[in-house]
């Protein structure tokens, strides 16, 4: 007997979904693993020490899985931190070099389900790693790069920053290999297509080239009077802007927060200039900082802040709810179709999942999304299993659900 499409697509939607409960977890290529457990010092363990070493690490998991510390400030996210208890896991110490640590996991999934109940913003874990290109200039102009052959201590303390922070970054080995391709002032110079042919043997998606130097006496009246100038024109387009040609009483001077990226403050000390590449995508930076201490929390502070801005995915109810047919072509297996559904389950946009239609080795999935499609584009494309969209294109095609007409994404399923 032929059983109908509708009862074998059922089917296979069945067998697929008993397939994915209970295969063990795939893990993505650019999965961040620890996303649900938070790392924080504790001085003892003594029963205080334990709960309020709970609570910091749940808020650090939190700020994590959101990409924002606003998420703090939420009265449903406030109480579940101070009930930590039932959302943990497992826990255990850790010894570090000489500080003892409290670490615990988490349930992410209920974690995840409080913040969009909140119509917070959740950033995806899966999140391009990266490898951190670091130079320094000293006061007498030496110019050292920073690898983890001479330096040890600055790497722990870049290791522990990138995991509080839910990003994976590594400091280049500084071996033979790499002192023959780069040089100290290859690094500091920012030679962005010798870092990128050099860092494919650590297999990053990106890198993070980083220039840091003191700010000399020149330099600060430089700055001083490039602010003042900047202040000035300001200043100058507000009163043009004005009807009648005379300032506004609401008119306010730039304020220091406008100013802060662009100028260093009287206490800052030294200047780090920053590219984020992977040969194609570029975004380039500059912070001032006041302690040579702060380098390593300054370069993932901006790195993370690159990355929220751009794949962190608004679940707030104002949020465009919409469907979206996706084609994922090369699919030639049982187990390739049932991790390419998941894989598009697994993005926060998407509501719900499944199989509308079979054609050979393409699979067409319909999607119920909470967002755009462009955002749900940006998460998709970290998995290196999904190639782009053909040709970045897509093709109109008439809606399974209905009569309109939706723009359905084709996909190459690369296992």
């Amino acid at each position: 007997m032929r059983l109908p499409f509708s009862a074998v697509n059922s089917l296979l939607v069945f067998m697929l979904g008993i397939y994915i409960l209970l295969s063990p977890t795939y893990t993505l290529a650019a999965e961040v693993s620890h996303v649900n457990v938070g790392r924080v010092v504790i001085e003892d363990q003594s029963v205080n020490a334990q709960q309020r070493a709970g609570r910091e690490a749940l808020a650090q998991v939190f700020v994590k899985l959101s990409g924002a510390e606003s998420v703090l400030d939420d009265p449903i996210i406030k109480r579940a931190i101070n009930n930590f208890e039932q959302y943990l896991i497992s826990s255990s110490y850790l010894q570090i070099n000489d500080k003892r640590y409290f670490e615990a996991r988490f349930n992410q999934e209920q974690l995840v389900g409080l913040i969009r109940g909140s119509n917070l913003p959740i950033w995806p874990s899966i999140r391009p790693s990266a490898s951190l290109w670091l130079a320094i200039q000293t006061p007498s102009k030496d110019i050292e790069w920073l690898n983890q052959n001479n330096a040890t201590e600055f790497n722990q303390k870049l290791q522990q920053t990138a995991f509080e922070s839910g990003v994976n970054v590594l400091l280049p080995l500084g071996d033979l290999n790499d002192a023959m391709a780069i040089s100290d002032f290859d690094v500091f110079t920012q030679n962005s297509p010798k870092l990128l042919q050099q860092n494919s043997r650590y297999g990053t998606e990106f890198i993070i080239s980083a220039a840091v130097k003191p700010i000399s006496v020149n330099m600060r009246e430089e700055y001083e009077q490039q602010a003042q100038f900047s202040e000035q024109q300001a200043q100058l387009n507000a009163l043009l802007n004005q009807p009648n040609g005379l300032p506004s009483s609401n008119a306010q001077p730039s304020s220091d927060a406008a100013l802060e990226r662009h100028f260093p403050a009287p206490s800052d000390n030294f200047q780090m200039d920053l590219i984020f590449s992977n040969g194609t995508q570029i975004e380039i930076r500059k912070r001032f900082f006041e302690n040579e201490d702060n380098i390593a929390e300054t370069v993932i502070d901006e790195y993370v802040s690159w990355l929220v801005a751009q794949y962190a995915v608004d679940t707030s109810s104002n949020a465009s709810v919409a469907s979206q047919l996706i084609t994922i072509n090369n699919v030639r297996s049982f187990v390739d179709a049932s991790r390419a559904l998941q894989a598009l389950s697994n993005a926060p946009q998407v509501n719900s999942a499944s199989i509308v239609g079979l054609n050979g080795s393409s699979v067409q999935v319909k999607v119920s999304l909470n967002g755009s499609v462009e955002g749900l584009l940006s998460v998709l494309k970290l998995d290196k299993r999904l190639s782009s969209p053909l040709d970045g294109t897509m093709a109109e095609n008439a809606s399974v659900a209905d009569s309109t007409k939706t723009q359905e994404i084709v996909f190459r399923w690369m296992p």
